[in-house]
């Protein structure tokens, strides 16, 4: 009996949540993908592009099929065209993420280690007198330039609207990954 109210270990791999949420993430990357390369090849309609011709379709403005086509209208606000590239990089930055979320799995433990032992360390040498003190507001702001890549002026509100797809798509992704079984 008491076997019984032991749990048997959870096998190792991608739990069925994982396994459907990043289908779906592959599906929507390749179809944002190859809608875009349709539209810029001139396989699909745009529905408002004038003189439509294949060899004037372009994304962003940029022509994609050379020198001498004029460059299409930008696509309307919320039209099919002007989401594509939010689907494209939410759904690439989600794979990235899943990736990251997997792999950090594995090595967080050790991670957090290593950052307790260098806090420990810097502790150490302001405890003994080999640095008078450590400077966190200048370590902070060297961090934010870092990692987060903070302008001068920018607020973290300004930089987060900037980042919205790629960060949504990767922090998604990131603690799909990170999730246990």
């Amino acid at each position: 009996m008491a076997n019984a109210d032991r749990q048997a270990p959870k096998p190792a791999g991608l739990t069925g949540l994982q396994r459907a949420a990043l289908g779906l993430t592959v599906g929507l990357l390749t179809v944002s993908a190859g809608a875009r390369l349709a539209l810029a090849r001139g396989w699909i309609g745009s529905g408002g592009a004038e003189g439509g011709g294949a060899g004037a379709r372009s994304l962003g403005g940029a022509s994609l099929t050379g020198a001498g086509s004029a460059p299409a209208p930008a696509p309307a606000p919320g039209s099919f065209e002007a989401l594509l590239p939010v689907f494209t990089e939410a759904s690439f930055f989600g794979l990235i993420g899943f990736a990251l979320g997997y792999l950090s799995r594995m090595v967080f433990k050790l991670a957090l280690i290593f950052i307790a032992l260098f806090f420990l360390g810097l502790q150490a040498l302001v405890h003994f007198g080999l640095i008078e003190q450590v400077d966190w507001p200048g370590a902070i702001d060297k961090l934010n330039a870092l990692i987060l890549n903070l302008k001068q002026d920018q607020t973290m509100s300004q930089w987060l609207t900037a980042k919205l797809p790629t960060g949504g798509g990767l922090l998604a992704g990131y603690l799909l990954g990170l999730k246990r079984r």
